[in-house]
């Protein structure tokens, strides 16, 4: 997650912006699971974009909380809204805290941008107090119709971010959530165009030729809200064995603690 490029106001999900009923329930549903870990602790949410997650976390878990980003537009946004919480320009590669200052440490949607996700997870077990959790959320690259970022640098499965967590120092236990059965024709046919688009280099870079592509896949978009709903229905997660590979599960929920 390098400063020196800032194309994250172009993978945020900033208030106003309009996104589909999945990119909304996505949201809601990472941070209704990382609540449930953060009652009455430090957090330190990395990659926390306009902060909308961030202020449901501290309202509702209750918490206390520093949000950390590396763009400086996301974060004049953040500000803008949630003039009350402690906002700062983070590289999560050199995480600017001494040792033992959290309790709970969250990367939701973002690890696979990162250049180095070994240096960031060495700086999370630094800055991590004892018997403190590592939450993330990832695509999973296992999942059938999978295309990735242009953005994006680092993906993994299950197997993949389980092995890589416990040689960075991490034990995990990994969910899936948002199925996708590999029968529903409609998601079959636009996962193998969106891949033939993204091989092709001919994926939309800007926000506004996103939004169209999504339009076209996902269907009608509405404005995102500035709150995250307190009354949403929870996630729907599976646990998943570690051991093996999953096709059906887009987005991997890991929750990791220091060994």
């Amino acid at each position: 997650m390098s400063a020196a490029k800032d194309f994250y106001p172009e993978i945020t999900e900033q208030i106003g912006d309009p996104v589909s009923e999945e990119e909304r329930r996505r949201l809601f549903d990472r941070y209704h699971w990382v609540r449930d870990y953060c009652a009455n602790k430090h957090v330190l949410e990395i990659a926390c974009g306009t902060a909308q997650g961030l202020n449901f976390l501290v309202k509702t878990a209750p918490a206390t909380g520093v949000g950390g980003d590396v763009s400086a537009t996301n974060l004049v946004i953040a500000k803008q809204n949630f003039p009350q919480l402690d906002l700062q320009k983070i590289d999560a590669h050199h995480l600017p805290f001494g040792e033992q200052s959290f309790d709970v440490i969250v990367m939701l949607e973002a690890l696979y941008f990162l250049d180095s996700p070994r240096q960031f997870l060495a700086e999370a077990r630094r800055v991590m107090r004892a018997g403190g959790k590592l939450l993330l959320t990832i695509n999973n690259k296992d999942m059938f119709n999978f295309s990735p970022s242009s953005f994006g640098k680092n993906y993994f499965g299950v197997p993949d971010i389980v092995s890589f967590l416990r040689e960075n120092g991490f034990t995990a236990d990994v969910w899936g959530g948002i199925a996708v059965p590999k029968t529903e024709l409609r998601q079959s046919v636009l996962g193998m165009v969106k891949t033939v688009v993204t091989k092709l280099g001919l994926l939309p870079k800007t926000k506004r030729g996103k939004r169209l592509l999504k339009k076209i896949m996902y269907g009608e978009q509405t404005p995102l809200e500035a709150q995250i709903p307190m009354d949403y229905a929870r996630p729907n997660l599976t646990k998943l064995d570690a051991h093996l590979r999953n096709s059906q599960y887009k987005i991997l929920y890991v929750a990791a603690t220091p060994i």
